[in-house]
Formats: structure tokens, sequence, C-alpha cells
């Protein structure tokens, strides 16, 4: 905030500490602090150099609750010049400016329908022979322009599928309002079904088609975020049986608390090319059933992430694999591992890594010998990536950082 002078030298202190906030239906609540027994005049504009362009208000007190005046449109951003008036004359202007209304909302969404649609799917290389449609509702609002003025965006992020398929990336669904009042509609390929892929969803992001401004929920609550998985138990319609024998495929991206350490004794800071190798570890976050027979890392150049919450999500962006390294020290002939792991708490080594390198680390958890269909890691869409996280080993000293 500035002051400015109003032209005539008064002893009277203007307003300070002037603040502001939107309530859900997008009217304010002021407050602010000044001279006692004073009188304070409120002029709004939506113009900057004021002139006659304005309105005005005189009030009583230091607040002003659900504020709903406004010189223009709705959406027009406003300037005000807030002075105090009393017996001994009145003070210079403090100025307030207020950016033009955005729509407030919750980033819970409820999963409303899944149904199975006999209508062949094909987007871009990805082709399913029938379709799946998901419906959303999102949280009533209090917006004064309404529903029908918003553009509601998801976030619908696959986590991973029980069988993965390698033969191409898997599109991005598309979103659009539905026929029921708050509900938002995408379609997917009913492969997602026969393949038991799991996503996690939420709202993304919110704009007004009127006033233009989209307002992205950067960092929505973890109580928010909700999961998916699509099975034939639990779509509508569908013409499969809920129990399909397969081979279970690996698990990709599911871990927490990694964490790395250099295992060079010396290193030469100077020497750009000395082989690095690294301890890795980790704790799997598979559920209490599901025992792996053995963990493999996949690692490569990466980088990061321009969003917070891609970041949260996915760690960092695995560009290429340039190696893999697992925890079972020997295999049997059958693909087993000689030893029974940790299904927890793993530790891997990685070798071959530079200095000054961002590098990325995947984890999978492999569960049956007869299936080792790794997914792709590269090259896909945002919503479609495993987890990896980040392993940067600094030459200033040798550094070395933890995630």
């Amino acid at each position: 905030m500035s002051k400015e002078n109003c032209g005539t030298a008064t002893k009277v202190l203007a307003p300070t500490n002037v603040t502001y906030k939107f309530t859900p239906s997008s009217t304010l609540n002021f407050s602010w602090n000044g001279p006692a027994k004073a009188l304070y005049y409120l002029q709004f504009s939506n113009v900057t150099d004021f002139g006659q362009e304005f309105s005005d208000y005189l009030s009583e007190n230091s607040s002003l609750t659900n504020w709903s005046e406004k010189y223009g449109s709705f959406c027009d951003e406003q300037f005000y010049r807030l002075y105090s008036v009393s017996v001994d004359g009145v003070s210079d202007f403090t100025s307030i400016e207020i950016p033009s209304p955005t729509p407030q909302i919750n980033a819970t969404l409820k999963l409303t329908s899944l149904r199975y649609l006999d209508v062949p799917y094909e987007v871009s290389f990805h082709r399913s022979n029938a379709s799946l449609e998901i419906s959303l509702e999102y949280e009533k609002t209090e917006w004064p322009l309404g529903d029908e003025d918003l553009i509601v965006t998801p976030m619908f992020h696959m986590i991973n599928c029980d069988i993965p398929d390698l033969s191409s990336a898997i599109p991005q669904p598309t979103f659009e309002k539905g026929t029921k009042p708050r509900t938002l509609v995408g379609i997917v390929g009913a492969d997602m079904m026969y393949r038991r892929c799991q996503f996690l969803y939420y709202l993304n992001e919110v704009s007004s088609r009127t006033c233009g401004d989209a307002q992205a929920l950067q960092n929505p609550d973890l109580s928010s975020m909700r999961t998916l998985k699509i099975e034939c138990g639990n779509v509508e319609g569908a013409p499969c049986s809920q129990n399909i024998k397969s081979n279970q495929p690996p698990l990709c991206g599911q871990f927490e608390q990694f964490r790395y350490q250099i295992l060079n004794k010396n290193i030469n800071a100077r020497d750009s090319t000395t082989n690095i190798t690294v301890n890795v570890t980790f704790r799997s976050t598979l559920a209490a059933n599901k025992k792996p027979l053995y963990f493999v890392a996949f690692y490569g150049h990466a980088k990061e992430f321009a969003r917070e919450i891609e970041a949260d999500l996915i760690g960092v962006d695995l560009l290429n694999v340039t190696g893999n390294a697992t925890n079972c020290p020997r295999f049997k002939k059958d693909g087993n591992c000689v030893i029974e792991v940790n299904s927890i708490n793993g530790s891997i080594i990685i070798t071959d890594l530079r200095m000054d390198v961002l590098y990325g680390v995947t984890i999978c958890a492999v569960m049956d010998a007869d299936n080792l269909d790794f997914p792709v890691f590269t090259n896909q869409t945002q919503n479609f990536k495993s987890k990896a996280s980040r392993i940067y080993i600094d030459s200033r000293g040798k550094t070395k950082r933890r995630v």
C-alpha cells in the first residue's frame, strides 16, 4: 500500500494496516487501524487515476463486512482510497488495490458413476474396443455468476496398472461439463478396466468464463485427493468377470522415505568423469497383503517439474533410463531370488553416476517371476508417470544431498 498527499496538510493520521479477504461469495471483508472517534471516507473506482470516475462511502467503523459495492462491472479490478475524517480535518489517503474476484472451490471431487460404453475408443495411438465413462461431481460454490460460468478442470493421474501396456502411451482424458449440475464427464479406454488401473484425482483448476482469470489449486490438501481403481467389479454394465487370473506385474513408484549415501571413499571433485556409487534406501508403500519377491531400481537423467504439486506427486521428470539395479544378490533358475528380501524396507546399490547431474530413480516391486513387464517410464504425459526420486551429487565439497 502506498500513501499520497491529499493536498492539504492535516494532523489527522491516515488509516494503516488495511487488510481484506474475499468471502466464498466474492464479497469483501475489510479492516484497518485509524484514529479514535474518526469517520472513514472510502472512494473506489476501476481506474487508478480516479478523476470523476468513482463512487464513495462513509463508514463509522474501522471495518466493512460482506462489502459488495463495485465501480464498473463485477469482474473489474478495484482501486480504493481510504481517508480518516475528524474534527481536525481530513487525512492523506491510503491506497488499496484489489484484483478481480476468482471462484473459490473445494478441491475434493466425488465419483458419481463409472459406466461401460460399447463404443470403440481411439485417441492418438491408443485404441480400445470399448470405452468407460467417468462422472465426477464437485462441491457447490457461492460464485455470484453461477455454475454455468465456471470452467472446472480435474487432475486425473494414473498411479499404476496391475497389467501394464508397453505398446503405447496412455492419453490423458479430457473432462467436460456433464448434463447434471456440477458434474464433469471424461472417457477412457475399456482396457483400463481389464488391466485394473488405479488413478488419483482431485480438482486442479477453476476459472470464470466471464472474468477469465484461472485459479489453480496448486497445493490441495491431501484429504482432498481420492483414488479410483478401475476393475470389472465397479464398472456399471461391464461384460466381464471380476475374477480374472493373471500373473501380477511389477508395481512401480509405490515407495517413500527415499535416501541415498555415497559409498566412494575418495572423490576428486575436479574430475567430472569420476564414477560415483551410492546406496539408496526406501520404504515400500504397498498394501500389507502384497509381498514382493525383490525390488528393482531404474535410474537415468532427469529434470525438475515446474509446479510444486507435480514435484510432490511424481518427484522429478525421468528423461531416460540409463541403468537398473536390484536388491536380489542372485536368482534361481525359475527367476525367483535365492534369498527372502525385506518386503518393506529396501536397499539397492547404484553405480556409474556422475557429479553435478540430476538423476531420477524409480523403484519397482517384482511380484511374480513370470511377469517382468515393467511399465514405460519416459515420454509419458504428466498424469501417467511413475514416481521418481532425485539424486544430485554436488561437486562442491562432494555434498551429499538427500530427498
